[in-house]
């Protein structure tokens, strides 16, 4: 799964799964050749990696938003 979503030149990476009190999951990941720029305020070169929602009832969840 990871060639297919990183290709053929990824090696490895670190990933967290942790939920909260109220069932909201958050995944974290860490790649090991990242870099910090020089100026960290580079917005335009960073931006979500991965968004998903898990619900039951992903309509009525969408009602409600």
């Amino acid at each position: 799964m990871c060639i297919d979503v990183f290709g053929e030149g990824w090696r490895n990476l670190r990933i967290a799964h942790m939920v909260t009190s109220d069932g909201i999951g958050v995944e974290l990941f860490e790649f090991p050749n990242s870099e910090s720029p020089e100026n960290n305020f580079e917005y335009w070169k960073n931006g979500v990696f991965h968004f998903s929602v898990q619900d039951p009832d992903i309509e009525g969840m969408v009602e409600k938003s």
